[in-house]
């Protein structure tokens, strides 16, 4: 067997790695640069493919029925089941669920095994040349386990189960605003819908009256200044039955914004003119308002981080005290030893 230096070689192989890195820093670091001003945006530099991928993500939009009447719980269901924020807090609390069960893991005793094989290759030189093949095969398992540390692990799993219980509520929380904001978008295009009726309504009063006007002119028992403010007040009840036309598309591609669909898309929403009214409710306003507070989610999440600041307080003050355990260790080796003689 022949053995050659590499080491001049080695020096050579590492200096074009050297320059090639200096290259790519100064293009990582330039990459990283904020805009020249204030008043100019941040160019963001996306990938060949991104704006393609995001095609098909905005068009992922719920159809509406335009031959359906669709009613306020109707409405309700379609934006929770079609807004990305209710899926991101979801998924929030799914993250927050696993950390709880990871700290609750920590109440039991960790066991691990490891095992790896190994080949190792010798040539010394004592006079002559000498090979010699090495073989390890070590196999260990290891027990470990934490019999008293203070409290940390009870406070980090009251702290894990306080952010789960913020993250559930949030995800509460977030539903409660979808269902105020289709609610009140819901109301809005029934006023736009109930103002469009009394619009024509005047409107055709007043192209009546107009029409009256004109035939008592045209018999001689009315004047031109009469047919004029006719004339106006048929123009002026014209001119507001379209701007509550506007008003009502508007308030219907808001809800339709709301509920994750297009802004165009044609719908029709039921009248609740007909409904009865609610009962009156008999009970004191304080009473009201201190059911209201009790039922918050939104509040609930603040009070369950209050928690979590609690218990983390508890976990950092256990670290000033020692931690008692115990562990074991169990391994095997093997060896496997092949001495040969000369090797030239």
């Amino acid at each position: 067997m022949r053995y050659k230096r590499l080491d001049g070689k080695s020096k050579l192989m590492r200096r074009p790695g050297l320059f090639l890195f200096i290259p790519l820093a100064a293009l990582s670091i330039r990459g990283q640069q904020a805009p020249p001003s204030p008043d100019k945006p941040w160019a963001v530099s996306l990938g060949p493919g991104s704006q393609a991928a995001a095609i098909p993500l905005s068009g992922a939009r719920p159809s509406l029925d335009p031959d359906r009447v669709y009613t306020l719980p109707d409405l309700v269901d379609i934006a929770e089941n079609n807004n990305p924020e209710t899926r991101v807090l979801w998924e929030r609390a799914k993250q927050r669920a696993a950390a709880a069960g990871v700290a609750r893991s920590a109440l039991f005793p960790t066991l691990s095994a490891v095992a790896s094989a190994s080949v190792n290759q010798y040539s010394l030189f004592f006079g002559k040349f000498y090979h010699e093949d090495t073989a390890l095969f070590p196999a260990i398992v290891s027990l470990s386990y934490t019999v008293f540390d203070f409290g940390a692990r009870r406070a980090k799993i009251d702290e894990s189960r306080a952010n789960l219980l913020a993250a559930d509520f949030s995800f509460n929380d977030t539903h409660r605003k979808i269902i105020f904001r289709v609610t009140e978008a819901y109301y809005r295009l029934l006023d736009a819908l109930s103002q469009e009726g009394a619009a024509q309504a005047t409107l055709m009063d007043a192209q009546t009256v107009q029409a009256s006007v004109e035939a008592r002119l045209a018999n001689g028992l009315a004047t031109l200044p009469d047919v004029l403010e006719a004339r106006s007040a048929a123009a002026q009840a014209r001119y507001e039955l379209a701007s509550i036309q506007g008003l009502e598309v508007i308030a219907r591609g808001g809800l339709a914004t709301v509920l994750g669909a297009s802004p165009r898309a044609g719908f029709h929403i039921e009248n609740v003119s007909s409904s009865p009214l609610p009962a009156g409710m008999e009970e004191p306003i304080e009473t009201v308002m201190t059911r209201a507070i009790g039922q918050r989610p939104d509040l609930l999440a603040q009070v369950a981080l209050v928690r979590s600041a609690d218990a983390e307080i508890k976990r950092a003050r256990s670290a000033y005290y020692p931690e008692i355990g115990v562990s074991a260790d169990w391994g095997q080796r093997g060896y496997l030893l092949d001495s040969g003689g000369p090797n030239l």
